[in-house]
């Protein structure tokens, strides 16, 4: 068991390792770019997925956390096991082969004058039988401590459980929320009233994702509304659907020229703040020139799902 023990620690070091690099690189991301930066985990492999840097962040340190803990918990079992046999193992040893010898000579002498050692011999074998009985207690106190030990190591994973429960809820609580969703009620949707509702029901579109996925010109055909009213109001939907864009923003894009998400994906920041500057004429609700790159990469994240 030690052998196989030690590899798993070589092992679960190195990742241990990777995974404390991996981390540190999050943390100057998160430090460069700040809260809103995004990371392409899938740049090895030439292709993209970006996520942001605080859900990297906290991921890698809670995955370098579980895999310290168990490497902790291979390396104490390996020391404990190994040096508490190598020290029963030996003492063990010892006392049998000193015990050998005292029996050797008892039984020499035993022979040469039975009835002067009987009762020497007796004690003699009583004294053995007390320390045989010694080294069985020595042995039983070794498996407690390393039951003990167990103990410490589940109590261990359990914090770890928790810690990783209350990283998920604060990452919950940091990651913002679109404002609408693909199980949203197409009434959400700015600018569809109850008439539109009505129409795109009588089609089968009761949400937003029925609405997005569908062709316009599909639509058309089993409703009242023109092609480009029903483009207008995907392209809304899939605005509303970019964290921290409500209502006013969206209406701010569109007025800007920014009609869909492809459209959004498709610009350079500081030429749409411009632009969106000059409509919102000092309005309170305008967007920063942060939160507009925010939501040019937010639309670039999820390019494929509106193409």
């Amino acid at each position: 068991m030690p052998e196989s023990v030690s590899g798993w620690i070589w092992i679960f070091g190195a990742i241990v390792f990777l995974l404390c690099s991996n981390a540190v690189y999050a943390l100057v991301e998160l430090a460069i770019g700040g809260p809103q930066a995004t990371i392409n985990i899938l740049s090895l492999i030439g292709e993209t997925y970006d996520v942001s840097v605080t859900t990297y962040v906290v991921t890698s340190m809670l995955a370098a956390a579980t895999f310290f803990g168990v490497l902790c918990s291979l390396f104490i079992r390996k020391l404990t096991v190994e040096t508490a046999a190598a020290k029963i193992s030996d003492a063990i040893e010892s006392k049998l082969q000193h015990n050998q010898g005292q029996l050797e000579k008892v039984v020499t002498k035993r022979f040469a004058n039975l009835s002067m050692n009987d009762f020497k011999i007796t004690e003699h074998l009583k004294h053995i039988k007390i320390q045989l009985e010694e080294n069985q207690g020595r042995i039983e106190k070794t498996d407690n401590a390393r039951n003990k030990y167990n103990r410490t190591i589940e109590k261990q994973i359990i914090t770890l459980k928790e810690m990783k429960r209350k990283i998920e809820k604060i990452e919950s609580q940091l990651t913002p929320k679109p404002h609408l969703t693909s199980r949203s009620n197409i009434q959400e949707i700015s600018g569809v009233g109850d008439k539109i509702a009505d129409e795109l029901k009588s089609a089968g579109i009761t949400t937003v994702e029925k609405l997005i996925i569908e062709e316009p010109a599909v639509i058309a055909q089993r409703t009242k509304l023109s092609d480009s009213k029903i483009e207008k109001i995907q392209g809304a939907a899939q605005l509303l659907m970019i964290p921290r864009i409500n209502e006013n923003k969206a209406k701010l894009l569109q007025k800007a020229g920014i009609t869909s998400a492809n459209k959004l994906a498709s610009q350079n920041p500081i030429p749409l703040f411009k632009k969106i500057a000059n409509v919102a004429k000092n309005s309170d609700d305008t967007p920063t020139l942060e939160e507009i790159t925010s939501y040019i990469k937010s639309a670039r994240s999820n390019f494929t799902a509106f193409n």
